[in-house]
């Protein structure tokens, strides 16, 4: 099963006395549907997880995956958060969750653009607290996650949230988010790109750094 791998990883950092929180995301698409939803929630989900130091486990979308369950019944975490809506995650994995002693909660949004920004949130990214850098990765395309991948790291040593576009477009609610929660001070080192240029460059007329 896909989820082993991250139950393991999870578990090295569990022995280690790391881990009392934990990321739950899922790593299927709905059959017959958008194979991108399979990384989708995982793109800015990453990045949490490597600035929180903390673990990023995989389950199925309606039932919680028997490895990650067993994982989490032996392990110190007490508090899990579900990302992605209930297309997703069901409200049943959360529910299992819970019977295991787990706190639940869920970030989403609307859209994948909207749960990355909720993410950006959840990390103490707000209109009262706004991002000085932000990282610009391709939300939806089939390769979408191999950027995801690379910038979880430097989202966290940059202490830069991730927010996704959409090719060339800055989908609404990542434009929105960029107007109230992102406040630059150094303009030559404020976006990091890893997607289309001109999204990229769209984001920083957003910000005002091309005037």
């Amino acid at each position: 099963m896909v989820d082993i791998p991250a139950a393991r990883t999870a578990e090295h950092r569990f022995r280690a006395g790391l881990d009392v929180e934990a990321l739950l995301a899922r790593p299927f698409s709905v059959e017959g549907g958008d194979a991108t939803q399979a990384f989708a929630d995982s793109l800015a989900a990453g990045s949490w997880a490597a600035d929180g130091g903390i673990g990023l486990l995989l389950s199925q979308s309606e039932v919680l995956t028997a490895s990650t369950s067993s994982f989490l019944e032996s392990s110190a975490i007490d508090r899990l958060t579900a990302i992605g809506g209930t297309d997703a995650l069901a409200d049943d994995v959360l529910s299992s969750a819970s019977s295991l002693g787990m706190t639940t909660e869920r970030i989403s949004g609307a859209t994948r653009f909207a749960t990355a920004t909720a993410i950006a949130e959840a990390r103490g990214f707000t209109a009262d607290a706004p991002a000085e850098r932000v990282i610009v990765i391709e939300g939806q395309s089939d390769s979408a996650w191999s950027a995801g991948s690379v910038s979880a790291a430097l989202s966290a040593v940059l202490d830069a949230p991730i927010v996704l576009v959409n090719g060339d477009d800055v989908p609404a609610e990542t434009e929105a988010f960029l107007n109230d929660a992102f406040a630059p001070t150094d303009a030559g080192a404020a976006v990091t790109g890893i997607a289309s240029p001109t999204a990229c460059a769209a984001v920083a007329t957003i910000a005002g750094l091309d005037a």
